[in-house]
């Protein structure tokens, strides 16, 4: 299929921080966009955009009438448990929403032989060559949902691409890093007292991209991606938690207040409390270099179909501190 407009989408996880956000763009490029969400009403609400259906990952029955009902030219499924620290907490409920969640979906496909699919999984996911010692829940429920797909493709002649974004950052509601630093800030601003945010003094670096890049990366995908192989999403540029906070402090009247802890053993898993982050992965597993997919094969990127990130880092940070400035008032 070649134009998305007059398209049918349906995007899974669309009350979500990037489903919001895919939600706005693909109807604003004329696709019929059906947000998959366990809220309808919670949706409607807010006023956001597309139509909202009810589906949860966990209903296989639901979402098999809802994708029957729909008979969608394209699906991005951007649904899942995303959390590292609630993966420690809810390994089992981790994987059976992210690969069993992801394989209700591709089964319900089976009756849309001419859908598209985008299935978005992680550059935490494990690999293959590290599935036997994963660096939390979350990486392997990761992996287990890009083994599933790329088999469920494989068995049932789907047409399923995999996307495999780096950390999103952005305004909108978010868990990540950079969003609670945020909210932090703006407590800070408000003049209310708190704790200096605690951080691991980890030398390990992360890949970070604008939410609103990586949908530009799945409308791409969706329109030209190859059948089968995975794309990188990324920005090519690394960096550590302190050159996070330089970002932070560069957008404020004064500094952040942090609390640099020194590092922790590898064998730690991460974990987020009411002050921040106090535990740190394995940095030789954060930057690991030697990512494969789930077929075998090294990822492409995205950049191969002519994707660029166009959001500036520091910009990122200023409309997240503008974001949560706006949901203080």
């Amino acid at each position: 299929m070649s134009g998305l407009h007059g398209a049918k989408l349906l995007i899974t996880g669309g009350s979500g921080f990037t489903g919001r956000q895919a939600s706005a763009h693909f109807v604003s490029k004329g696709m019929k966009v059906l947000a998959m969400t366990r809220e309808p009403k919670h949706w409607e609400r807010e006023d956001l955009p597309g139509t909202p259906i009810y589906g949860d990952l966990n209903d296989g029955v639901q979402i098999r009438k809802a994708i029957k009902e729909v008979q969608p030219d394209y699906v991005l499924h951007l649904a899942g448990q995303n959390a590292v620290q609630t993966s420690w907490k809810e390994p089992l409920q981790t994987v059976q929403v992210n690969m069993i969640g992801t394989l209700h979906v591709l089964d319900a496909l089976r009756e849309c032989p001419r859908s598209r699919c985008v299935v978005v999984t992680s550059k935490l996911k494990s690999s293959l060559f590290e599935m036997f010692s994963p660096a939390h829940p979350y990486a392997f429920s990761k992996g287990l949902q890009e083994l599933a797909a790329v088999a469920w493709s494989e068995m049932f002649d789907l047409d399923v691409i995999l996307a495999e974004p780096s950390n999103l950052i952005g305004p909108g509601p978010s868990i990540g890093i950079c969003s609670l630093l945020a909210q932090h800030a703006v407590q800070e601003e408000l003049g209310k007292a708190v704790s200096p945010f605690l951080l691991h003094a980890s030398q390990s670096t992360r890949d970070y991209v604008d939410v609103r890049d990586a949908v530009l990366a799945y409308e791409m995908l969706l329109q030209h991606g190859e059948r089968g192989n995975a794309y990188e999403i990324a920005s090519g540029t690394r960096r550590t938690l302190q050159d996070v906070v330089q970002a932070f402090d560069s957008q404020l009247k004064s500094r952040l207040s942090v609390s640099w802890q020194l590092p922790l053993p590898m064998s730690e898993p991460i974990a987020v409390t009411s002050k921040g982050i106090v535990r740190g992965s394995s940095p030789a597993q954060a930057n690991s270099a030697s990512r494969t997919a789930a077929g075998g094969r090294s990822p492409l990127s995205a950049a191969d179909l002519g994707f660029q990130t166009s959001i500036p880092f520091e910009l990122s940070i200023r409309d997240i501190l503008d974001y949560y400035r706006e949901q203080r008032r």
